[in-house]
């Protein structure tokens, strides 16, 4: 099919009009040889547009079917044709498709196109999402976010909150929600649960860099499956149920109410709930998955509704952070990893990274790194994950891109600071806001500290759900720790008391302080968890089960736990540490300017270094490695 030019000089875009159907009612599933025709037409966003915008998954079905348009026969994915044959019926119907209504083999509209999706999402009637075509009992699914949300409006009239603003105004409407619960998933929690998982689990939409945008961005959004549909402000609705839910199965589960959470108002509740869904496991989970499918968008949702409002400016920075954070997104081409986000960012921040498809992909992470530091500094350099993608210094593909870049890919782990846990770096004064990088490398002042001399082996050690065989995976890790500490070197008075930095490093120095609010920094009295899993204070005699008692007793240590995939180290000087997986001997810990966080850097070619990645080292997280003028140098990364 030939593509006429778009005039860029008057904003046009494509348009696609699906025909209408001709012979009568058509069932679903579609048959494989439905004919439909589309036409193509030039329109202008200077212009009162009326259509819909398309956003769906290229390859949710595997393989393609063939259409006309203008007349040509074109292949389009499977599921884009289920999509068209879904929404075709007796009227046209416009449609922005970017499959079709960009030229995708030229890539300077390409480039042109995608700049302009932010107003093509906006100025769109609807935002018309597809999850694809019916299965797994996504009919199921899609019933119940509707019965959610108007179990939802039911609840907010009648109590007079609303629940997707805060789940702090749950006193009241708890009862009904549970009894919800309890009728809808019964005793049978993994049967009629499974389809709410597999609509979240198993759709490839929710993992997709570009629905971020084109679900926030939407005046109206409607989510479509198959048949069945649900609108945007209805699914925000359901899943507030859904958290509500969750949090009623989790209480039961533990058999315990917090002092904060809301009371039944009906005295048999809580027994009924635990009768009729005796092991929530499985129901957790599966209430857990929208949740977490959503949680980014959702997160997305409020920030710019906020800014929208406050006329606050949003940084890719801001945008980077609740998008990618703990969420596996995916793209074809891993530039849109950066584009897909764009159309979120102010207009003021748009300029920091221009889209062109024909820019080396490395440059296009460089750019758009360098533009999060501008706002964030060298605490932006925590989002960079070299050291967790490398085995043993074995090269991979993504180390094509720059060592110092965030994690475009992928998910992240959790950065080690949180806003103002640490400031190692206050000593070191640097403005970042004119940061730009040369190529893919770029200069950032800071002092080095010591070099690694060894390196534990345990790393994966992830205490979350794994509480009973802990103690044991603790103590060994404790004793390789200790292990690497060179005797022959004698302990600088810089340098923290073994036992002292044993106890703290495992939990970064913070102790969690609740399921809402930040870790706080420990005291000596935090040390007693510490203290029971190595066996230093013993149970009791009267104790029964003293495995149960241990893990009782330690149960707020084993939880702020954040060893994670990260390896212990110890320096030549003696400082113990944790660091990226990918660290080893010969490395560097070295502290950039004004970073919360110290850094290991490892030694490259011309001057150059590789970013691994931030690192906890005990000792010096809080300004206390002190350094000299002549001690500062310009690290370029590369």
């Amino acid at each position: 099919m030939e593509y006429f030019p778009l005039d860029v000089s008057k904003d046009e875009i494509r348009l696609l009009e699906l025909i209408p159907v001709v012979h009568g009612n058509e069932t679903w599933p579609p048959a494989e040889t439905v004919q439909i025709q589309c036409k193509l037409r030039h329109a202008s966003l200077r212009d009162d547009l009326d259509y819909a915008a398309v956003s769906y998954v290229w390859a949710e079905v595997p393989g393609t079917h063939a259409i006309d348009v203008d007349g040509h026969t074109v292949d389009i994915t499977k599921n884009l044709w289920a999509l068209l044959k879904q929404f075709r019926s007796g009227t046209s119907l416009i449609l922005w498709v970017d499959a079709l209504c960009i030229n995708q083999k030229d890539d300077r509209e390409k480039s042109e196109q995608v700049a302009k999706m932010e107003s093509i999402y906006k100025r769109a009637r609807e935002v018309m999402i597809w999850l694809g075509p019916p299965r797994d009992g996504s009919d199921f699914a899609m019933d119940l976010f509707n019965e959610f949300s108007k179990l939802h409006d039911i609840v907010s009239q009648v109590h007079d909150v609303h629940l997707y603003g805060s789940t702090d105004a749950l006193s009241g409407p708890m009862a009904e929600i549970a009894e919800a619960l309890v009728h809808r998933f019964g005793d049978k929690p993994d049967t009629t649960a499974t389809p709410l998982l597999k609509l979240f689990h198993e759709r490839q939409w929710w993992a997709r860099v570009w629905i971020i945008q084109e679900f926030v961005l939407a005046r109206q959004a409607t989510f479509y499956c198959g048949d069945r549909s649900v609108t945007g402000l209805g699914l925000v609705k359901a899943l507030a149920i859904i958290k509500c839910m969750k949090r009623a199965v989790g209480e039961q589960r533990q058999r315990v109410t917090p002092s904060n959470a809301p009371q039944m108002s009906d005295p048999g509740l809580n027994e009924l709930i635990k009768d009729a869904i005796r092991d929530g496991t499985f129901l957790r989970v599966a209430l857990a998955t929208p949740i977490m499918a959503t949680g980014h968008l959702m997160k997305m949702l409020v920030l710019y509704q906020h800014c929208s409002t406050s006329k606050e400016f949003i940084s890719l920075a801001d945008v980077y952070k609740l998008a990618k954070a703990d969420n596996h997104i995916n793209a074809t081409n891993p530039r849109d990893h950066v584009y897909g986000l764009l159309g979120l960012v102010s207009r003021e921040h748009k300029a920091d990274v221009l889209v062109d498809y024909s820019r080396p992909v490395g440059e296009i992470f460089a750019l758009a790194t360098a533009a999060i530091m501008r706002v964030d500094g060298a605490d932006s350099l925590s989002f960079a994950r070299r050291g967790h993608r490398c085995e043993q210094g074995r090269v991979c593909a993504l180390d094509l891109f720059p060592s110092w870049s965030a994690e475009w890919f992928g998910l992240h782990y959790a950065p080690i600071h949180q806003k103002g846990q640490f400031h190692a770096g206050r000593h070191l004064e640097f403005d970042y806001s004119s940061i730009s990088p040369v190529g893919t490398t770029i200069k950032i002042p800071g002092v080095f500290v010591d070099t690694i001399l060894q390196t534990g082996s345990h790393r994966g050690f992830h205490p979350e759900g794994h509480l009973e065989p802990l103690p044991s995976h603790f103590q060994d890790w404790v004793k390789e720790a200790v292990s690497l500490v060179p005797a022959a070197v004698p302990l600088g008075p810089s340098v923290p008391d073994v036992e002292e930095a044993l106890w703290r490093i495992p939990i970064l120095d913070h102790i969690l302080a609740g399921s809402d609010g930040p870790p706080m920094r420990v005291t000596r009295d935090h040390k007693y968890g510490y203290d029971v899993l190595r066996g230093f204070i013993e149970p009791p005699g009267d104790v029964g089960d003293q495995a149960e008692w241990q893990l009782q007793q330690s149960a707020t240590y084993l939880q702020s736990i954040k060893i994670g995939a990260r390896r212990s180290f110890a320096t030549a000087m003696g400082f113990l540490g944790l660091a990226p997986d990918g660290v080893r001997p010969g490395d560097m810990v070295c502290i950039l300017a004004e970073a919360q966080t110290p850094f290991v850097l490892r030694a490259a070619t011309n001057g150059h270094h590789y970013l691994i990645g931030e690192c906890y080292v005990q000792g010096i997280m809080y300004g206390e490695w002190k350094h000299n003028e002549q001690d500062v140098v310009s690290f370029e990364l590369c």
